[in-house]
């Protein structure tokens, strides 16, 4: 079984690019609502760096569809990773998300 970094690892960044763009039906939403959930728990910094990367676009461009019960949980864990953050990078990326979510 693929883990979530060697998927990512494997993507190009024409793939992620395309994942924040792309218009996605409810089920697929779902699903990369899954693969998020997913990478919170990757103890991977790299992992954790594109995910936040990608986070904002996906929900500004996919509002209708994100579960709100995703949402939250992804807010509380978003916020608890805040509060242990030390790099600067990774806490503008989350104020990023933040402001996104808002």
């Amino acid at each position: 079984m693929v883990t979530v970094a060697v998927a990512l690892a494997a993507m190009s960044t024409t793939a992620l690019i395309m994942l924040k763009i792309c218009i996605c039906s409810a089920s697929e939403v779902k699903k990369i609502s899954e693969i998020f959930s997913r990478m919170f728990n990757d103890p991977s910094a790299k992992v954790f760096t594109i995910f936040l990367e990608t986070l904002p676009s996906f929900v500004t461009s996919h509002a209708d569809d994100i579960p709100t019960d995703w949402l939250y949980v992804c807010l509380s864990r978003l916020l608890a990773r805040l509060s242990v953050e030390q790099f600067s990078s990774v806490l503008n990326r989350l104020n990023k998300v933040f402001n996104a979510v808002r």
